[in-house]
């Protein structure tokens, strides 16, 4: 195994999942707050709650980040596609613990409701979605300048 190309490929998946990750935990600690404000809820906000968020979403997808930057095989979509998961469930969870209050609202706060929810479904598609294009572009750069290796058996004296 080559040590310089597990080291880029480490940074680059690394930093795919942190840029994205703290991007969508400030998005979606924001669309939190609209949710307690739309459903007349209480707001408590923390910067520790908010940097748990950004843990969470950042080392839940680092490990396929890192698989994807390192492999062109299609095995790091396995570790990615857990860390989807993992992201899927705490959307969910997220969205129950927001929205167990939320009783007796007129239409318009429904609407609302259902409309920043959608937000925050838009923000996790557009995490993981970035995090995929950030590991896997360098890996275009790298093979596409390196000269093939492939002979063709025909073509060979």
């Amino acid at each position: 195994m080559d040590s310089q190309r597990l080291l880029r490929a480490f940074v680059r998946g690394a930093v795919a999942a942190a840029v994205w990750g703290l991007l969508s935990a400030l998005l979606t600690r924001a669309l939190m707050r609209a949710v307690v404000l739309v459903t007349e809820g209480t707001p408590e906000f923390s910067w520790v709650g908010t940097a748990g968020i950004a843990l969470i979403y950042t080392l839940a997808l680092l490990p396929g980040a890192v698989a994807l930057a390192y492999s062109d095989r299609r095995w790091p979509y396995l570790l990615f596609g857990g860390g989807v998961a993992l992201l899927a469930f705490e959307a969910v969870a997220i969205g129950i613990q927001e929205t167990a209050h939320a009783t007796a609202l007129v239409t318009w706060r429904w609407v609302g409701l259902v409309v920043v929810l959608v937000a925050m479904i838009g923000v996790y598609a557009a995490q993981i979605a970035l995090v995929h294009r950030g590991a896997r572009a360098g890996r275009r750069l790298t093979t596409a300048a390196q000269p093939s290796t492939y002979r063709s058996r025909s073509t060979t004296n």
